[in-house]
């Protein structure tokens, strides 16, 4: 991201499920933000982390889901978008993917990390996200046996660069499997 805003001056992030604001810290400089959140309970700990995270601006705390946020963010008006355990729980992967496409600025970029399916059908971590599944959806909203990476495969982006790692010993054995990477525009 430092790479980004050296181009461009300010780095507009958009945070796609901000949830707490953990990632604020993380974030370069002079970075303003518009933290997207579902969940209205998080606002208050996203205020406190805007500003224990002084480095950043917080421009906005947008309600509501990456699927559709036409109203509230225009087409090419940030600089990336960052996303961390979040298309596991979209109903529309698609619709997701290419908003975070629109509002991208040309060559801006995507970063993710997400928990994915595991290939291996035989194993017993494909076998304990199978017998999850229902549990994690019904609780959480999260699908733990998405292929998520076919998806931004499919999305169109013109650069996509991600590793596939799985998580060590002592996370549960159906989360372990994950992808992280970044896409550009």
């Amino acid at each position: 991201m430092r790479q980004l805003q050296k181009e461009n001056g300010v780095l507009v992030v958009l945070e796609i499920g901000a949830g707490a604001g953990a990632n604020f810290k993380f974030f370069p400089d002079g970075s303003k933000v518009l933290a997207l959140e579902p969940n209205i309970h998080c606002v208050k700990y996203l205020q406190e982390s805007a500003s224990a995270a002084s480095h950043v601006q917080l421009l906005d705390i947008i309600d509501g889901s990456i699927e559709d946020i036409s109203a509230e963010v225009k087409d090419g008006s940030v600089d990336a978008v960052v996303g961390t355990y979040v298309l596991c729980s979209v109903n529309n992967t698609e619709a997701a993917l290419n908003e975070i496409k629109r509002v991208l600025k040309p060559n801006g970029k995507y970063y993710f990390v997400e928990h994915v399916r595991d290939d291996y059908y035989n194993s017993w971590t494909h076998i304990s996200q199978r017998l999850m599944h229902p549990i994690m959806k019904f609780f959480a909203g999260c699908d733990c046996a998405k292929n998520t990476w076919t998806f931004i495969e499919r999305a169109g982006f013109k650069e996509l660069n991600y590793h596939r790692m799985t998580v060590p010993n002592g996370y549960a054995l159906f989360l372990r499997p994950h992808i992280y990477g970044y896409a550009a525009k």
